[in-house]
């Protein structure tokens, strides 16, 4: 992160939109295979993966870690070559 906290703060702000934008399309209690039946959301998802991943990256959380991992997991069992 560049900017240190501020844009921490920033990214976080990003996943808990993206999860609350795919939670809003795809419905509350939808797993994320599930909510990827919708190709629209892929590239949210991604997002929120790779935020998450840049969370990881910037304080070592590992929750964040291993959400975006399992992110990842579901976005390549659904377009393996993306």
């Amino acid at each position: 992160m560049r900017n240190g906290d501020a844009s921490l703060s920033v990214v976080r702000a990003a996943v808990a939109a993206g999860e609350r934008f795919i939670g809003l399309v795809a419905g509350i209690e939808t797993s994320i295979d599930e909510a990827l039946e919708d190709d629209s959301l892929l590239p949210v998802a991604a997002s929120v993966a790779a935020a998450r991943q840049a969370i990881f990256n910037a304080d070592g959380d590992e929750e964040n870690g291993r959400r975006a991992l399992e992110l990842y997991k579901s976005i390549l069992a659904k377009r393996p070559r993306d």
